[in-house]
């Protein structure tokens, strides 16, 4: 019968390979494991992936300011905009405001030139260049364009309601027709007429820029006769005080 000592050394000779095959195992565990990580960045590199995570400064910038901080930073744009649209009024009010002098002293000013000019937002333009109405309106104003005098003569005993010679005013009134009066030249500003297709014989007003230069009305206020349009000329845009 084999010594208790012979089974003690085959027990330990047998719990000396259980143990080296445990960390052989352990080992080979460990090292698939470093080649699984290893191949995994590899791909994650080829690919542009990456397990950081990056932010926009945008992004921060929304992380770190406060839902206070956003509110004021908001009513301070609208402000801005506010301030920008007040602005922006003023100078159109103004242009326009200067318009209606200037063409008030063609009509009243005797030191002022006989001039017409373009339609109200050509000129603005100059100060404050601005888009076109969307509807094709050009925001212009009447102005004097030029006279309206009767052929008549005194000896045909032919006075219209003017004396013969009128003041014929107009403006664009989109981008293609225009509107028209005439008011007498002897200062009876209370007598206007408006210069309607209804009352042409001749070829109606269509545009400020290609008035007729003979003209007929079929009206108790003028003539029957033929009456000569004179108009004035046009103002070049090149002088500050002359538009």
């Amino acid at each position: 019968m084999p010594s208790r000592l012979t089974k003690n050394t085959e027990l330990s000779r047998g719990a000396g390979w259980y143990v080296a095959l445990t960390v052989a195992v352990g080992v080979v565990l460990v090292v698939a494991l470093l080649a699984f990580v290893r191949q995994t960045n590899t791909e994650q590199k080829e690919d542009g992936s990456s397990t950081r995570v990056c932010l926009e400064m945008k992004a921060l910038d929304a992380m770190l300011v406060s839902a206070a901080d956003k509110a004021r930073f908001e009513v301070e744009r609208q402000q801005r905009q506010q301030s920008g649209a007040r602005q922006c009024t003023q100078v159109t009010q103004a242009a326009d405001d200067g318009l209606y002098t200037r063409d008030a002293r063609v009509l009243h000013d005797q030191l002022y030139p006989p001039l017409n000019r373009a339609e109200a937002n050509v000129v603005a333009n100059r100060a404050l260049p601005r888009r076109s109405p969307p509807d094709g309106r050009t925001e212009d104003s009447f102005r004097l364009l030029g006279y309206l005098k009767s052929t008549d003569t005194d000896a045909d005993n032919a006075r219209d309601a003017g004396n013969n010679v009128w003041k014929c005013m107009g403006r664009m009134k989109d981008r293609h027709t225009g509107e028209f009066y005439a008011v007498p030249a002897n200062h009876n500003e209370d007598l206007k007429i408006p210069l309607t297709p209804d009352i042409m014989v001749s070829e109606r007003l269509k545009d400020t820029y290609t008035m007729p230069s003979e003209m007929r009305f079929n009206s108790p206020f003028f003539n029957a006769g033929i009456y000569t349009f004179v108009e004035l000329p046009k103002s070049d845009l090149t002088s500050p005080t002359y538009v």
